[in-house]
């Protein structure tokens, strides 16, 4: 029981490195992340370079960070806007040119979960 507890605060602690900004999570609370970290490494780099083929490394960072911020602040451009320091238009042709870039809209909610996915095993693999 002792040892199921350290594993678990340990790979915990891991999730909320790459997830969470260091900000420690019990291992009750993850969800997805904990998803994502139990699927091989090869597969992550797959379903990533399938989802960003189309762009380079400057790009992909860029997307990262749009999806990032669309996520946190639930598809709101306004709220986007103020997290990403940028006009809401330029937050609105962004999201069109992830969209032209790599066939997958934000919008759409089977490609949200694809472009969700990306983000989170770009983490996975960076973090």
């Amino acid at each position: 029981r002792i040892r199921q507890s350290y594993i678990a605060a340990v790979k915990a602690a891991s999730i909320a490195h790459i997830y969470f900004d260091g900000v420690c999570r019990r291992y009750e609370s993850l969800g997805i992340e904990l998803v994502v970290e139990e699927l091989p490494r090869t597969v992550r780099m797959e379903l990533l370079s399938r989802v960003f083929r189309n762009g380079g490394l400057t790009d992909i960072e860029e997307w990262v960070r749009l999806l990032d911020s669309y996520f946190r602040m639930n598809g709101s451009i306004n709220r986007m806007a103020e997290d990403l320091y940028i006009h809401k238009n330029t937050v609105q042709y962004r999201l069109a040119k992830l969209k032209e870039q790599t066939g997958y809209d934000v919008r759409d909610a089977r490609d949200a979960a694809m472009l969700y996915l990306a983000m989170m095993f770009h983490r996975s693999l960076t973090g």
